[in-house]
């Protein structure tokens, strides 16, 4: 079995990637941005596999190294998307299962199937219209004026849209996605669901440092919900307690974070192979979404024996077990998050013990068995193509 696997960053890419590499199936790592130094640190994956041209994904990230750009941000993604199709095309190898992720892969998916493939296109949110429909809503529902890069790009979904359409298979991760392409009208015998996984080796639990009740968020975004857990902790003022946001908000969340009252710690540029420290001194993870295909921060988390507390809306809701490794929430529900966060402050020895549970359902979900499944999945999907 020959897989080519392409996308412009790492997304979940490295690790399929590096999966695949260990099972003697990886052709083709084609990626706009690899270094093993940086971004691709901590992953065994042969640089001999990898084509690689950095120009795209520095398109696509220049609006966010030039603040005077950013209100290009839609433009140069769609630039980048765009450029990084035709150059994967271009580049493609023969191989029996082209992978490639959603919005890059339009034009390498028509290369692949005219190379004999069989196609998979990977896409880790919902049904690029149910995210889009999802985000408006919210705007409307508080009356925000959203950033340019906050909603799909036009051209992005109509290029979704063809792959969708396009693409033998949809490779997702979770109920929450498959539930929205179900509903926007694809056929469930087109999606391949399997879910994420976390490097047990990278995510572990540390000592926690101290007796304060900490509650870590990732990101900062509408999309994330992050206001809706600004506003819980601000009705509940927990007493010893502290909000730790790692990562850079989007400017709507700005406004939310400059009128929240509260003991905030914010974090900017954590490296990811510091993450385990962060959520290690940890006593909750929060993650309140508004659409969120899976969240590997869930299962990160729980790796480093932090209980979660997620929305329904967030795929990775899949993994929890509620009231025993975490919570699951409805989305948007100020008053159920209030409810969950003021009961694991209230128990210490409840929070440990589902920070216990979480790390062991955390180690069911390896990146070790996603390859698993992932390639019994392509083989079963090739088998098909080529019955012996």
């Amino acid at each position: 079995m020959r897989v080519c696997v392409s996308s412009i960053t790492r997304f979940h890419a490295f690790s399929l990637a590096e999966q695949l590499q260990r099972r003697k199936c990886l052709e083709r790592l084609l990626v706009s941005w690899f270094n093993p130094e940086t971004i691709a640190k901590g992953y065994d994956i042969n640089p001999d596999r990898v084509t690689r041209n950095i120009l795209f994904y520095g398109i696509d990230r220049l609006p966010f190294k030039l603040s005077f750009l950013r209100r290009y941000a839609a433009d140069c993604q769609w630039l980048a998307a765009e450029w990084y199709d035709r150059w994967a095309a271009r580049h493609l190898p023969n191989c029996e299962i082209f992978v490639g992720w959603s919005s890059y892969s339009l034009r390498a998916l028509r290369r692949a199937k005219k190379l004999g493939a069989v196609t998979v296109l990977e896409r880790g949110s919902t049904h690029i219209a149910a995210q889009r429909d999802l985000l408006r809503e919210e705007a409307a529902r508080w009356d925000l004026a959203l950033p340019p890069d906050a909603l799909p790009d036009p051209r992005i979904v109509e290029k979704e849209l063809r792959e969708y359409e396009e693409a033998d298979y949809i490779s997702i991760p979770s109920e929450f996605v498959k539930r929205s392409f179900v509903e926007y009208g694809v056929p469930e015998s087109k999606l391949i669901q399997v879910p994420y996984g976390a490097n047990l080796d990278k995510f572990h639990r540390v000592p926690k440092s101290d007796n304060v009740f900490r509650v870590t968020h990732i990101g900062g975004s509408i999309r994330k919900g992050t206001h809706y857990l600004l506003q819980a902790l601000t009705e509940l003022d927990l007493p010893n307690s502290e909000f730790v946001l790692i990562g850079t908000p989007d400017p709507v969340v700005e406004r939310f974070l400059a009128a929240y009252p509260g003991r905030l710690v914010h974090l900017r540029g954590v490296p990811q192979t510091e993450l385990y420290r962060h959520y290690s001194n940890s006593s909750v993870y929060v993650l309140p979404s508004i659409e969120d295909g899976f969240g590997m921060v869930v299962s990160e988390a729980m790796a480093c024996q932090v209980p979660v507390i997620c929305s329904a809306n967030a795929g990775a809701c899949d993994i929890i077990h509620d009231g025993v490794d975490g919570f699951v929430v409805p989305a948007r529900d100020v008053n159920a998050l209030k409810e969950r966060l003021a009961q694991l402050h209230g128990d210490e020895l409840q929070c440990a013990a589902m920070g216990v549970a979480a790390q062991k359902r955390a180690a069911e979900f390896t990146w070790e068995r996603y390859g698993e499944q992932m390639l019994a999945r392509y083989h079963a999907i090739w088998e098909e193509r080529c019955p012996r």
